[in-house]
């Protein structure tokens, strides 16, 4: 790469749509993420076998079937990935829980029980703490999400689960470039966010609107001048016309919001194996074994 910092998310979405057939392939994951567990293994071993290609070298377009397994490794890839993750969504929050459990009561939710007890000084010096570990914990989380991207890339490459979870070997990729990897993991947060804003305001525009139909569908119904009998019944199939519209519209934005999702996972993916190319993958020997940067010191 020229001497300019590598956009590696900018190169990884100009990666994937490159790529023959992405968009269907980003709906079939998306179609396959609806499935606990079993979606996001699929999902994290197609995303992380493309992921470990590029770290090697090779500039290929997503692999043609999500369900290919052309490696014979995706889903067990895709499980290792899966503990990973699952571990360092855990630990952050374990973490923070014990923190706020050793610090003690604080925060304005407790305001009352201590000025009911005249001890307001102790509420204001409660407040700081709260603020600190609440800074901690946001710290921990961030640190394990980049851990959780640059382990999945080992796992990808030596297809053990325990070599995603060698914290040294970590530590001392993100040392080497911890600009690079923050900045995917920053791009990643944002788009994140976005999608999250957009789900959940489509979401609320469309209960608002069902509920408003409902509300004028009882209406016209009651006060139609129907009998009693028959105004029950039409209620009655109002309500299971609109709990169907309803239902195909959830299922229907769950499906987009997921598509979303696996798009970005393929992104993010694709932009974390960019990052490791430069980490010379073609010389690793075994995963205990020295990095070639690490030799050369």
């Amino acid at each position: 790469m020229d001497g300019q910092r590598p956009q590696y998310m900018k190169l990884a979405w100009g990666d994937v749509r490159a790529s023959a057939g992405w968009k269907s392939k980003c709906f079939r994951l998306g179609l396959v993420s609806l499935i606990p567990v079993f979606g996001d293994i699929v999902r994290e071993g197609y995303a992380y076998g493309w992921a470990r290609d590029v770290a090697w070298g090779v500039r290929e377009q997503l692999p043609a079937e999500v369900f290919g397994n052309e490696d014979g490794r995706q889903y067990s890839r895709g499980f290792y990935v899966f503990v990973l993750v699952l571990v360092c969504t855990l630990a952050p929050w374990a973490a923070s829980s014990l923190l706020s459990a050793v610090t003690g009561m604080h925060g304005v939710a407790y305001e009352h029980f201590w000025s009911g007890h005249g001890l307001m000084p102790l509420f204001w010096a409660s407040s700081a703490v709260g603020v600190v570990t609440f800074a901690i914990s946001v710290a921990l989380t961030l640190a394990a999400s980049v851990f959780a991207m640059v382990g999945s890339l080992r796992i990808s490459i030596y297809d053990r689960m325990s070599a995603g979870f060698q914290f040294g070997k970590v530590w001392a990729m993100v040392r080497r470039d911890t600009r690079g990897i923050a900045s995917i993991l920053g791009w990643s947060l944002l788009f994140t966010l976005v999608v999250s804003i957009v789900a959940f305001v489509v979401t609320m525009v469309v209960m608002v609107a069902l509920v408003t139909v409902v509300a004028v569908a009882v209406g016209v119904v009651s006060y139609g001048g129907a009998d009693a009998v028959g105004s029950s019944m039409a209620a009655a199939l109002a309500l299971c016309a609109v709990a169907f519209v309803g239902l195909a519209l959830a299922v229907a934005l769950a499906l987009v919001t997921m598509t979303a999702y696996s798009a970005l996972s393929l992104v993010t993916a694709r932009a974390v194996g960019l990052w490791g190319y430069q980490f010379d993958v073609a010389s690793w020997r075994g995963q205990d074994d020295p990095l070639p940067f690490e030799s050369h010191v």
